[in-house]
């Protein structure tokens, strides 16, 4: 992945986040609501497959 496509995904990334928390608390209709929860897990792990070998995980970013 060059830098144009990982700017472009951080900044992706960076809206998605703003969308979900403009959204009502809770969400309201449950087939999306899981359509969200089983995307962010895949990107998840897509992302994580992806990362830098000297990162172990959610972990390491986090402390």
């Amino acid at each position: 992945m060059n830098n144009q496509n990982i700017n472009e995904l951080i900044t992706t990334l960076e809206k998605a986040v703003n969308l979900i928390e403009s959204l009502p608390t809770p969400m309201g209709d449950s087939e999306k609501s899981n359509q969200v929860d089983i995307l962010t897990i895949k990107l998840r792990e897509l992302a994580h497959a992806k990362k830098p070998s000297h990162l172990q995980g959610f972990i390491d970013i986090n402390y």
